[in-house]
């Protein structure tokens, strides 16, 4: 079982990669399902059983990344579950590793899946009550906050150090989060 899950992780890699590769050449209402396929080498079926638009082939992957970023994030996040600085100098390197992608995504119209899975995140890993609706807007607003300083710094040369655009943040929102 886990060879094939796996396997299976390795073939939503291949058509991610593929699909990046696709969008450094063309728009993405240029590319088709075939043309992904090919590229990473893997059957039409492959790509239907797994997914149901290109869309979902960048969903997909950046929810394997969240997997990733909580791996590392855990270690630095203190203070009985608020957001530390440490955890948002953590998140900016984390999203500067994927900045190419990013910038592709954002070319076509595809951030929003980023800012998504920031949400995503955020919302399982620092709202454990359903019914806190205002750490909800809270945490909403900071995920908001995270995507647009971080879309702003990779389109302005990411000059500053994650640790700067972390403390630009942190000041913000260290009370509320």
């Amino acid at each position: 079982m886990e060879r094939k899950q796996n396997r299976n992780y390795f073939l939503r890699e291949c058509m991610f990669m593929a699909f990046m590769q696709l969008l450094q050449e063309k728009s993405i209402d240029d590319i088709t399902v075939t043309q992904i396929t090919e590229r990473a080498g893997v059957s039409r079926m492959a790509y239907y059983r797994n997914y149901n638009s290109k869309e979902d082939i960048v969903r997909d992957y950046f929810s394997e990344v969240s997997r990733d970023f909580h791996d590392g994030a855990v270690a630095a996040t203190e203070n009985e579950g608020h957001i530390t600085y440490q955890n948002v100098v953590y998140c900016f390197s984390f999203l500067l590793r994927y900045g190419n992608e990013i910038s592709l995504l954002l070319r076509a119209n595809l951030g929003n899946i980023v800012l998504e899975a920031i949400t995503k995140y955020l919302m399982e890993f620092f709202c454990a009550s359903s019914s806190d609706v205002q750490r909800k807007y809270i945490l909403h607003s900071y995920a908001g906050a995270i995507y647009n300083t971080f879309v702003v710094w990779l389109k302005n040369g990411a000059k500053e150090t994650p640790a700067e655009m972390a403390q630009v943040l942190y000041t913000i929102y260290r009370e509320q989060v």
